[in-house]
């Protein structure tokens, strides 16, 4: 689960975290973030610039049906 804050930042928490030694990713989501999406086992924000920043098992997402 993530939410998206009022000055741009994401708060992440529950299995999906960028917890996994990503802490650019962590760093990514401090700031200027206009977007999230969620599938079941990823997630993705999109920067202000339009950059994404992704996040979780999205290995398994890709190859489910």
């Amino acid at each position: 689960m993530a939410a998206l804050k009022e000055d741009g930042a994401v708060v992440a928490w529950g299995l999906n975290l960028p917890s996994d030694g990503l802490e650019k990713t962590s760093r990514q989501l401090e700031c200027n973030v206009r977007g999230l999406m969620a599938g079941p086992t990823a997630m993705a924000a999109i920067k202000d610039d339009g950059a994404a920043v992704i996040w979780g098992d999205y290995m398994i997402a890709d190859a489910a049906p």
